[in-house]
C-alpha cells in the first residue's frame, strides 16, 4: 500500500526543505524527511481540511482536522513543528515553518490573481510541463 507508483513533482516554493522525492501510492503520499519515511494524506471538503501523517520507523503519527477554508497552511506549520520536536532537531537547524508556509500562501495568492486567457494558458503550460517531466522521469 505504500509502494510508490507515481512520482510527485514539486517546484518553486512547493519544495520543502529536508525532503527527498515524493511518491503517490494508492491514495497515500510516501516521502522522506530528514532520512525518515513519512506516509500521509491531506484532504478537504467544503470548508474542512484534514492532514494525516505516519512515521512507521518512529511509531509516531498524527491526524488533524480543521474547519476553516484556508487551514491547509496552519496544518502544515503545526505538523512540521511537531515533526521537528519528534525528531529532536536542534533549534539552530530548524526551518522557520511559519515563514516558509506564509511564502507558499503568498505565492499562491499572487498566482490566483492572474486572470484572463493568457493567465489560463500560462497555468496550462506550466501544468503540462510538469506532466511531461514526470513522464520522462
Amino acid at each position: 500500500m505504500i509502494k510508490g507508483r507515481i512520482h510527485v513533482l514539486y517546484e518553486g516554493s512547493d519544495m520543502l526543505p529536508f525532503y527527498g522525492h515524493s511518491l503517490y501510492a494508492l491514495g497515500l503520499t510516501v516521502e522522506s524527511c530528514r532520512g525518515h519515511l513519512v506516509v500521509g494524506h491531506d484532504g478537504s471538503f467544503y470548508g474542512f481540511k484534514a492532514l494525516m501523517r505516519y512515521m512507521a520507523g518512529l511509531n509516531w503519527g498524527i491526524v488533524m482536522f480543521v474547519n476553516a477554508k484556508k487551514a491547509f497552511y496552519i496544518l502544515q506549520i503545526l505538523f512540521h513543528e511537531l515533526m521537528d520536536d519528534v525528531l529532536t532537531v536542534p533549534q539552530e537547524d530548524r526551518t522557520d515553518w511559519t515563514a516558509h508556509w506564509r511564502k507558499c500562501y503568498e505565492d499562491g495568492e499572487e498566482e490566483g490573481k492572474e486572470k484572463g486567457p493568457r493567465a489560463l494558458a500560462a497555468r496550462f503550460t506550466r501544468a503540462m510541463s510538469l506532466v511531461l517531466r514526470a513522464a520522462c522521469w
